[in-house]
């Protein structure tokens, strides 16, 4: 019976090494995004916009997402305007959900904005994005902190 059964338990034994199902690794998080904002058609800005460009954790429900980093652009001229965030990859958790809000302002006003925010970093999303951002209709509008 030692017989019948060793060549049976070899096999499996040797077909389990090595050969697991699993999550696929980890993708290593880049220490920087980049990318380019625009508008829908040409829309002539005035020289004091500005751009700012908001990377956001995702909190799940109601909960508000949670500030990670930003970065803003004075003086952007005519879009696109490229930008350039850089980020500790240290504090991003590949299990999470992150967006970049894109907004253009002028003076406390909202002129642009990317609705909705734009998935970046992980669950198979890039780190170099293409932001299309709409009117806003001007309204005040402040970031949270």
């Amino acid at each position: 019976m030692i017989r019948t059964l060793l060549p049976a338990v070899l096999a499996f034994s040797i077909a389990g090494c090595g050969f697991t199902r699993g999550a696929p690794p980890a993708v290593p998080i880049p220490p920087v995004l980049t990318g380019a904002v625009s508008t829908q058609g040409h829309i002539a800005l005035a020289p004091d916009t500005q751009l700012r460009v908001r990377l956001e954790e995702l909190a799940g429900g109601d909960a508000p997402p949670q500030f990670i980093a930003e970065t803003t652009i004075p003086r952007i001229g005519q879009p696109p305007v490229r930008f350039r965030i850089a980020i500790d990859p240290r504090v991003i958790d590949p299990k999470r959900s992150y967006t970049l809000t894109a907004r253009i302002e002028r003076e406390d006003q909202l002129l642009f904005i990317s609705d909705p925010p734009v998935r970046v970093l992980t669950g198979g999303n890039p780190s170099q994005v293409e932001i299309v951002v709409k009117p806003a209709g001007g309204r005040k509008q402040p970031l949270s902190p």
